[in-house]
């Protein structure tokens, strides 16, 4: 799965410090294990979100059923698979030069829940024992 954007959210920043100060002797890869955790629950959330469904059919993909998460030695990414998922997410103008306001999703998925994903990190780091 390529995204064509990904989110940056400052609460998997900071956690990643408070993280790295709580677990100085976890190894890296458990630590993206942990942190792979909340973001699995985090796509979860956004994949569950209520969207008004097209009546395209066929073979189209609503946006925040194409939301996922790559990883790689030592990031994970959290996007869309869809290109127009940062226009939603952040307003933009459109070809007539008016300005469409911004939907957003991610970011307030991620507020609200932020310390149900901090918790299933900590867990997976048995930090909580």
């Amino acid at each position: 799965m390529e995204f064509k954007n990904e989110v940056v959210t400052d609460g998997f920043e900071e956690l990643s410090k408070e993280l790295e100060e709580l677990a100085s002797n976890v190894d890296d890869d458990k630590a993206l294990d942990a942190i792979q955790e909340g973001v699995d629950q985090f796509v979860s959330d956004i994949r569950a979100l209520p969207k008004p469904r097209s009546k395209l059919g066929g073979t189209h993909t609503h946006m925040l059923d194409s939301v996922g998460s790559e990883r790689d030695k030592s990031v994970i990414n959290v996007g869309w698979g869809k290109y127009y998922g940062k226009i939603v997410e952040n307003g933009h103008h459109s070809r007539k030069g008016h300005w469409v306001a911004a939907q957003p999703h991610m970011k307030p998925t991620f507020e609200k829940n932020k310390d149900k994903y901090y918790q299933a990190m900590v867990k997976a780091l048995q930090l909580d024992q």
